[in-house]
């Protein structure tokens, strides 16, 4: 579940290889959610509706990042 979810946000930061590879590729095949914002804001102007989608993504990994500290217990695996 942890490797699972470390790949979810990294795959939210992989923004700068689609971008200069392929801008989404034939068919938006390797679009992803950091770039559809970016498209918004800077394509299509929507800065309103990027700004949103931006808070909806920061607190999805907030809710996350707090999820895996919970099951973790802070980073610490030992029994005290």
């Amino acid at each position: 579940m942890v490797n699972s979810t470390i790949g979810a946000v990294t795959g939210l930061q992989a923004f700068d290889l689609v971008f200069v590879l392929t801008k989404g590729g034939p068919a938006r095949a390797t679009s992803t959610v950091v770039l559809y914002i970016y498209e918004q804001a800077f394509t299509f102007n929507n800065l309103g509706y990027a700004a949103a989608l931006t808070t909806v993504v920061v607190a999805i990994l907030v809710l996350c990042t707090g999820l895996m500290f919970a099951f973790t217990k802070g980073g610490r695996f030992d029994e005290d």
